[in-house]
């Protein structure tokens, strides 16, 4: 009966963990899904939306009373909203809020409304997004 020398096996064990490392680092540098959602809930146009996230900024350009604007982001390590708003009035806003992270899809929704901004919904998931891909 065949029996592996000691090399053979040690030689098995590294190659593994090598796979495994190699592996775990394409997934870690695939990006995760985010998805964000304005509404104005107010009675007032809104002239500029502006979202930062990391050190991107997203324009959104004007938003009616009831109305709402979308888009989607790639999350790349940890990070929250730094949501900007002008009022065609002249009154701004400012507040930075909720939070993500790598490996968790998430899906948030952010009202404004006269005086305030908000995290009003807040949908989160693992996200497989890279590791089944060919």
């Amino acid at each position: 009966m065949w029996k592996p020398s000691r090399r053979a096996l040690i030689l098995g064990m590294v190659s593994v963990v090598v796979v495994t490392i190699i592996g775990f680092g394409v997934y870690i540098a695939q990006p995760t899904p985010g998805h964000v959602t304005i509404v104005n809930r107010t009675s007032e146009n809104l002239k500029t939306v502006d979202v930062q996230i990391y050190d991107r900024v997203y324009r959104l350009g004007s938003l009616a009373p009831e109305r709402s604007a979308a888009f989607d982001f790639s999350i790349r390590g940890d990070g929250d909203y730094n949501v900007m708003i002008e009022f065609e009035s002249g009154k701004t806003l400012n507040q930075h809020l909720g939070y993500f992270t790598h490996g968790i899809e998430s899906t948030d929704t952010i009202s404004v409304s006269n005086n305030d901004i908000q995290m009003t919904e807040q949908k989160i998931k693992p996200s497989l997004q890279g590791i089944f891909d060919n």
